[in-house]
């Protein structure tokens, strides 16, 4: 709790993965994916709970093992075009019915191992003291982006300088760590419903596990830092 807000985290891990055979509970290190979120979770004492939502045995087991409430979805909530707003409405709805009521929702990935405690409660913080309807992340980007429109590369920004250092900043939706109101997702059915604001992350906190490539590098770097 926070201010008075009761908070819910929703881990959302689905048994497919089609890139990486059961990727949320694949080892890393000599624990599964999944574990890592929910260790990182379980610090927070601004979460009332924290609940791995999924229609897989071996991962609610996995879930329930290291200390997560666990939340049997259907499997039309785990298809690979599953959205993460009917999962969430999902998660809020199946736990009212048990007398459970959250003031905010907090999403958590487990496929971004590396994100920092530090900015999950900047997110959460930011979220409930600044009154907004989500709190999400973002990654500054400097890059220079171009578009192919009929065959030709356009600039999207045609006036920006050569040097890296003196080009406007674009922002990257991250997705490190999403903090929203329940009434607000489950007024308008979208994460992003009403008053918006974001938290700034590094690349590393970002590194989301989607291809083997992501999965050996992210065990590498992981296996240093132990």
């Amino acid at each position: 709790m926070l201010n008075g807000k009761k908070i819910l985290a929703v881990i959302p891990a689905r048994g497919g993965s089609k890139r990486i055979p059961r990727k949320n509970i694949i080892e890393i290190n000599g624990k599964p994916l999944l574990a890592y979120t929910i260790e990182l979770a379980r610090k927070l004492p601004e979460l009332d709970a924290v609940v791995v939502s999924s229609e897989d045995d071996e991962i609610l087991s996995t879930a329930s093992s290291y200390g997560a409430e666990t939340l049997r979805r259907p499997n039309e909530l785990a298809l690979d075009d599953t959205q993460d707003e009917p999962v969430l409405i999902h998660a809020v709805n199946a736990l009212e019915k048990d007398g459970l009521n959250f003031d905010y929702i907090v999403m958590l990935q487990c496929t971004l191992p590396l994100r920092t405690l530090e900015t999950v409660r900047k997110v959460i913080a930011t979220g409930v003291n600044g009154d907004f309807d989500t709190v999400s992340t973002c990654v500054e980007d400097r890059s220079r982006y171009r578009r192919l429109i009929n065959g030709n590369w356009i600039p999207l920004d045609p006036n920006a300088s050569r040097r890296s250092q003196e080009r406007e900043s674009y922002y990257r939706e991250a997705d490190v760590c999403y903090v929203m109101k329940t009434k607000t997702l489950i007024r308008t059915g979208s994460i992003f419903g009403g008053k918006v604001d974001f938290v700034s992350v590094n690349e590393i906190e970002n590194m989301d596990i989607n291809t083997p490539s992501d999965l050996e590098l992210i065990k590498c770097l992981m296996s240093k830092t132990s």
